[in-house]
């Protein structure tokens, strides 16, 4: 009987308090999610993307559920998924049926000009999303010991990236405006001259590249 009791008592407890349920429980909302997925470099809109929707449950209680919802891009490139639901959601897209995107492996979503490869939206209706693939190259950079020499820091400035300290082994991901080109890595010293590296590089055919950098 007390055990009836207690759990009575902790229904009506956390009742007493509205941040235990969430108001999604009793209200939810239609949403319209339409946009464009095309090539961040070449601007081509790209057809048989899966565009996926999956409803939060940023409940205490997770009364909110999960939903899934997706379509396919057309021709054009275009989508327009319409959903209900309480929680908000998250959006990303699905590559595996765009065989053109086979060859590229290594990329990011920047969706509406923000890199991102999930987003987060809780008041999406009437927006038009614009997706886009964009690919990298990886830059693996190690270090040599040289008593010599005080480095300060490295720049790359096609990438507008700056790294203060390096470990004896770094990992960059450089994403790219153009398939192929070039672009400097300088090497900057306390006690001596800069030092500039170019690096030739050609997404389909070498997608990384290692240097060796003296600190």
């Amino acid at each position: 009987m007390k055990s009836i009791i207690h759990f009575y008592l902790a229904i009506y407890l956390c009742c007493s308090f509205s941040s235990c349920i969430p108001i999604e429980l009793i209200h939810t909302e239609s949403y319209e999610l339409s946009g464009v997925v095309r090539n961040y470099i070449t601007k081509q809109p790209i057809q048989n993307v899966t565009v996926i929707a999956e409803h939060l449950n940023n409940g205490f209680i997770k009364f909110c559920g999960y939903r899934h919802s997706d379509i396919i891009t057309g021709k054009d490139g275009r989508f327009a998924l319409e959903f209900e639901g309480g929680c908000g959601f998250d959006f990303y897209v699905d590559l595996k049926n765009a065989k053109e995107y086979d060859q590229l492996p290594q990329h990011q979503l920047v969706i509406n000009d923000r890199p991102t490869n999930k987003m987060e939206a809780d008041t999406p209706s009437g927006m038009d999303y614009i997706i886009e693939i964009q690919p990298y190259i990886l830059l693996e950079i190690k270090t040599i010991e040289n008593e010599n020499l005080e480095l300060t820091h490295i720049t790359i400035p096609d990438f507008d990236l700056k790294v203060d300290s390096l470990r004896n082994w770094e990992r960059l991901n450089l994403n790219l405006k153009d398939f192929s080109g070039s672009f400097d890595i300088i090497a900057h010293y306390q006690n001596q001259p800069s030092k500039f590296m170019k690096i030739e590089y050609d997404y389909f055919k070498q997608m990384k590249h290692s240097v060796k950098i003296e600190i």
